[in-house]
């Protein structure tokens, strides 16, 4: 890093200092993002590098990984707002919790069978394209607009269903997914929980 100073003619600064830096970041969230065709879905990162065999063959304690749940526009795959959790936190429980405080941004919000909760449907009324999971009834039992998909896809099919609903459109939030463990990798290398969790704040940005 001297060595670089003298070249580039910048300030000495120390690894330790830029580590310091770092970690003062605080990523926030500036986007206008009003009335937008929005996915939800969420996807697990590695908080350690060894191995399913290492930790067999040591017997070490599993460390688990955990869910980035995220909701972004997807026409410019700019995230809208986002959680962090553990892996055993329910996808639909988590995304009720991030649609109520942006709903009023999202013009139709896309996501699969994971988001099929009828409290979802209820809170975005006819702005949820979600499709209900098999066993799904037709009787409006607590939400009459998961009732109105369902004998939609009873009566004529569940891929007219995605056709007529741009449903493929929600392909874009795999996309950002993918393009984030591609770029970043899916292995957060932090230890402290607090560096943790800016590491996947900054993996978001």
């Amino acid at each position: 890093m001297h060595n670089l100073s003298k070249i580039f003619k910048f300030p000495k600064i120390s690894f330790t200092s830029i580590y310091r830096r770092i970690r003062k970041i605080i990523p926030e969230i500036e986007n206008d993002n009003n009335n937008v065709l929005a996915a939800i879905d969420s996807s697990g990162f590695k908080i350690t590098l060894r191995g399913d065999y290492l930790e067999n063959k040591w017997h070490r304690k599993r460390k688990g990984w955990l869910k980035l749940h995220a909701i972004i526009n997807i026409n410019n795959f700019n995230i809208i707002d986002y959680s962090i959790t553990n892996e055993h936190n329910n996808d639909a429980k988590e995304g009720i919790k991030i649609i109520k405080r942006i709903k009023n941004k999202i013009k139709k919000l896309y996501g699969d069978k994971g988001y099929d909760s009828k409290a979802i449907y209820n809170e975005l009324e006819d702005k949820a394209i979600i499709p209900p999971r098999k066993n799904a009834v037709t009787l409006s039992k607590g939400s009459i607009y998961r009732a109105k998909i369902t004998r939609f896809i009873r009566r004529f099919s569940e891929g007219s269903w995605k056709i007529n609903n741009n449903y493929r459109l929600r392909w874009n939030v795999e996309i950002y997914f993918s393009g984030i463990k591609r770029l970043f990798g899916e292995t957060i290398r932090a230890v402290k929980p607090e560096n943790i969790v800016q590491e996947m704040m900054l993996k978001v940005y």
